[in-house]
């Protein structure tokens, strides 16, 4: 089957660039700017999908909510690597 203007049903998984983080990286006015920034990214792309879209803006509109609450939850994974780390 060809692509020709079709969505094609894939799936596709977006990891975060591993880096040294800790939980200091957190706590400071730069990633508290970045938050209400991404927040309110968020909140624009929600109320963009009560919008009447095709499929296809749809899945763009989906993917870009789905990077930025990844981003969003960057510490909380950090902190989840860091407990689970102390753990063994």
């Amino acid at each position: 089957m060809g692509r020709s203007g079709a969505l094609v049903n894939a799936r596709r998984t977006t990891t975060m660039p591993k880096g040294n983080y800790n939980r200091a990286d957190w706590n400071t006015a730069t990633w508290s700017k970045l938050v209400q920034e991404y927040e309110a990214r968020l909140t624009m792309l929600q109320r963009k999908l009560e919008n009447d879209l095709n499929e296809r803006e749809t899945a763009q509109v989906r993917g870009r909510i789905a990077e930025v609450r990844r981003l969003l939850a960057l510490p909380e994974e950090i902190y989840v690597v860091e407990v689970q780390a102390g753990e063994y």
